[in-house]
């Protein structure tokens, strides 16, 4: 109910426009302020007659960003495995080591290894990221994991993507391949925690 209706309680202050000031601090707000501006965020995103009916394999879209966020970053390194095994020039290995650190790059590595499509974008030998920053890292994992919910008929990558500034990473393209890899990743990584309750905002 909350994530499908109640957007205003969790969406990020970039979507809310004039209510932003309306409703902070958001655990303190109104419940009647947050009803309509959770219906207004449905009407202008046309959401009002899409949203998500069951808990499927995307059911994990439900978990507060809390649970997510170590998902998400698992997700990345999985990603950035074909940056690491293809780019192996000494500068290469020095940003791979900045971005991800030790450990992160050679799970990165296991990753590449281990998936067949998910470490290998189309274009270039990396996924495209703000930066090459460690924050950058999680981001990359959060664009991936809106590209893997279905948009047109429940709204859920919408929903989710409220949850963040507006334009916060690149939007990402998958083949089939490389939505199957990073689903089955993100159910695995998941599993468990699919009952927890969604929370509001990034907290």
């Amino acid at each position: 109910m909350a994530f499908n209706w109640s957007i205003a309680t969790y969406a990020h202050r970039d979507w809310l426009g004039s209510w932003a000031p309306l409703l902070e601090p958001r655990d303190k707000a109104d419940m009647r302020l947050l009803r309509r501006a959770s219906m207004d965020l449905l009407d202008r995103h046309g959401l009002r007659q899409r949203y998500l009916r069951s808990d499927d394999a995307r059911g994990w879209v439900l978990l507060p960003l809390t649970r997510l966020e170590p998902v998400a970053r698992e997700l990345a390194v999985a990603m950035l495995g074909g940056w690491v095994r293809n780019g192996l020039t000494r500068e290469d290995v020095a940003q791979q080591l900045h971005v991800l650190g030790p450990e992160g790059r050679a799970a990165a590595m296991r990753y590449a290894g281990a998936l067949q499509a998910l470490p290998y974008p189309a274009d270039g030998i990396r996924w495209p990221m703000a930066s090459l920053q460690p924050a950058s890292v999680i981001d990359l994992g959060w664009s991936c994991m809106a590209a893997l919910l279905p948009e047109v008929e429940t709204g859920a990558r919408e929903r989710f993507l409220m949850r963040f500034p507006q334009d916060f990473a690149p939007p990402l393209e998958l083949d089939d391949a490389q939505r199957r890899e990073a689903l089955n990743l993100v159910v695995e990584q998941t599993q468990g925690a699919a009952s927890a309750p969604a929370t509001g905002g990034r907290q």
